[in-house]
């Protein structure tokens, strides 16, 4: 059996009270695996979770907390779950406003342990803060450091590479504990690699061969040791992949602890039958699209 800590290290979004992450994005494909871990493990461990958008408008937000598997309105209706814009939390006179979201991440941890939650999991898409400058921002960040170190909360730090300067992201970033992304992402000539939400997974997409080997093991190995429960494997548009590609899945699969498995699918009907000639069907850990899950 895995400890609750084991799957917080599997998870994409793991993070402990008292630690101040930083994640940087390019897209929504690589920002929301993480969110989605961060948000709905919060949840379930008994956080209060509170979201400060910006660029996302908050029924945006509702919309990809339920593409996420996690029904949000039972948590709102109690207050576990908050959506609050960030110019309401951030600002003051049109301006981001350091001493102001200090003083409300302060109150809003004090409150939180007041209601009975474990701790405090707040993230904030940090675009809002261009509007007033990045000196302001860096500000906040190292400000906030006092507050997490009594572990009553922790934080995740939105950061769209679109968004702000290439030169202005190594300080901000320094101001952190450090930087959480999947990890799992590549897209090369041959061969796509996509982190997958719900369920959590991977997609893999064109051929798994000698030269894109290494990339393909080392995307599974990571799936599994920052995922928590079974991986799924998507290769509906996987067009080759060969002995040794399979003998990739095939080990990962084995290697999982019980009850975790590997869900491949929807894998070809050449794929399916030579995994079955090989005898590799076999395999503990190991679940073929039309096996019986349940």
């Amino acid at each position: 059996m895995t400890s609750p800590e084991d799957d917080d290290q599997r998870s994409p979004g793991w993070i402990r009270p008292g630690e101040h992450l930083c994640l940087t994005f390019d897209d929504d494909e690589e920002r929301e695996p993480v969110l989605a871990a961060f948000v709905s493990d919060g949840l379930a461990r008994g956080d209060q979770v509170i979201y400060h958008t910006d660029m996302t408008h908050p029924a945006v937000l509702i919309g990809l907390l339920r593409g996420w598997g996690v029904d949000p309105d039972p948590f709102l209706a109690r207050g576990q779950l908050r959506i609050d814009g960030a110019e309401e939390t951030y600002f003051s006179g049109g301006c981001f406003d350091p001493d102001l979201a200090v003083e409300s991440l302060a109150k809003a941890a004090a409150g939180a342990l007041r209601q009975g939650y474990r701790a405090l999991r707040v993230t904030g898409e940090m675009s809002c803060a261009l509007r007033s400058g990045p000196e302001r921002l860096a500000e906040y960040e190292s400000r906030i450091k006092p507050i997490l170190d009594t572990g009553t909360a922790m934080a995740v730090c939105q950061y769209d590479r679109r968004l702000f300067a290439p030169e202005q992201l190594p300080r901000l970033r320094g101001i952190h504990d450090r930087e959480v992304s999947m990890g799992l992402r590549f897209d090369g000539g041959l061969l796509k690699i996509r982190p997958m939400v719900n369920p959590h997974g991977l997609r893999v997409e064109g051929e798994v061969d000698a030269a894109t080997l290494p990339v393909f093991t080392t995307a599974l190995q990571e799936a599994a040791r920052r995922m928590s429960g079974d991986i799924h494997v998507d290769v509906g548009k996987l067009a080759f992949v060969d002995l040794a590609g399979l003998r990739a899945i095939i080990d990962l699969a084995a290697g999982l602890e019980a009850p975790r498995s590997l869900r491949l699918s929807p894998e070809s009907s050449h794929v399916h039958q030579l995994i079955k000639m090989i005898g590799w069907d076999t395999t503990p850990g190991l679940r073929l699209s039309g096996d019986d899950l349940t």
